[in-house]
């Protein structure tokens, strides 16, 4: 709505005098629409800097779940498979790998524990006998350790060729559960490739370290000593 401001100048006296001041429709029309424009200017830059900031956020996220959830899909799968090996009798090195106590059966279940996992193509599992060393004798004999090297070993992967098989990442004087004498050790090692998503594979490793994820599990055996494959 128009004012009109009325202003008394001083004048003689007797006589009165007004100038009114009506502001223009097309000036004010202009200021809203400089203004209007400023307002979508900023809103797309605003845009151009939280879209792509949102876009990162939500792929990485994704990304972190997909990576912890693989981590612990690993971990249940050496704990597993160590567990099922310990708990045998004996265990055979032939036959159908179909029965608990044939090594290679361990080799076969390993694709339906790492499910959803791609096993198939990118995943590889080893399995190890370790052996305690023989008490010492004399004054100060040495304590009783592993063994360097491991009874037997049996590595199973998914059949596919995505990546080179990997190697045993065991060392016997590191990270091992203590030896005493006459003691047997199962190791299970499960390897697996991470395929990150596209956007993010270029990024990955140097954020998140390297692509080939590991877990392991160690068991002693519960009834025999599974120093030996029959």
């Amino acid at each position: 709505m128009n004012t009109i401001t009325t202003h008394r100048l001083g004048l003689a006296p007797g006589v009165a005098a007004s100038v009114s001041t009506v502001p223009q429709a097309s000036t004010l029309r202009g200021r809203f629409r400089g203004l209007w424009r400023s307002e979508r200017g900023v809103a797309g830059i605003e845009a151009a800097l939280i879209i792509p900031l949102m876009i990162f956020i939500i792929v990485g996220t994704m990304e972190l779940y997909q990576y912890y959830r693989a981590a612990a899909i690993l971990d249940r799968a050496a704990f597993t498979l160590a567990d099922g090996v310990a708990m045998q009798r004996e265990l055979f090195d032939s036959g159908p790998c179909d029965k608990s106590d044939n090594i290679c059966t361990y080799g076969a279940v390993a694709q339906d524990l790492l499910t959803p996992l791609n096993f198939a193509g990118s995943g590889w599992i080893i399995i190890s006998a370790f052996e305690a060393t023989e008490p010492g004798s004399g004054r100060n004999p040495p304590p009783v350790t592993w063994k360097n090297s491991s009874e037997w070993s049996k590595r199973y992967s998914g059949g596919g060729t995505g990546g080179s098989a990997p190697d045993s990442l065991l060392e016997p004087s590191s990270g091992f559960p203590p030896a005493n004498e006459d003691d047997t050790l199962i190791v299970v090692e499960v390897f697996y490739d991470f395929v990150p998503f596209a956007l993010s594979a270029g990024f990955w490793e140097a954020l998140a370290g390297p692509r080939r994820m590991y877990s392991r599990a160690f068991y002693r055996p519960r009834f025999a000593e599974l120093r030996e494959l029959s």
